[in-house]
């Protein structure tokens, strides 16, 4: 196996990781955490905020942009369809993941971790679940569909 083979392979992987994670959040996590209290929402969600920034998580969403940008760039020398699926993949990889991450959920993370639920009070607790809640979540599907496509075209990549 060749360098440029072993970048995409990892490329896949930390798209594919990032696509699980999207995923999960978009069809059990969230729907779990809907059935809570407004409260236990909010103290949950603010949980799992924290409990993500690991290294582990960012070594997948920081390692998959850089990855695919190398692996575009290791198979672009002719400009043929490698380059091309490779480069609507980091492109889509560095909008609708990445960027939505940074503009859109981190800015709602960072709100409501702001929210102290021991001392708010219970309409400010009811709404600040309501100002998060279902927008974060369309958020995340965009990222969740975005990844995924990514993870499609890596491995359309994979076989030409």
């Amino acid at each position: 196996m060749l360098f440029p083979d072993i970048v995409l392979v990892l490329a896949g992987l930390a798209s594919a990781l990032m696509a699980g994670l999207f995923y999960a959040f978009s069809i059990a996590v969230n729907r779990g955490l809907e059935r809570l209290g407004d409260k236990e929402f909010v103290v949950a969600m603010q949980s799992i905020n924290s409990a993500i920034l690991n290294p582990l998580f960012f070594l997948a969403f920081f390692g998959a942009p850089l990855l695919l940008l190398l692996a575009t760039v290791l198979h672009g020398e002719e400009g043929g369809k490698q380059f091309v699926f490779l480069l609507t993949a980091t492109a889509l990889y560095l909008i609708g993941v990445f960027g939505v991450t940074v503009v859109k959920n981190v800015p709602m993370n960072d709100k409501l971790a702001k929210l102290i639920p021991e001392t708010a009070s219970e309409e400010e607790i009811s709404g600040a679940r309501s100002a998060f809640e279902k927008p974060w979540l369309r958020w995340n599907h965009v990222r969740t569909v975005a990844s995924c496509v990514t993870v499609i075209l890596v491995l359309i990549t994979a076989f030409f």
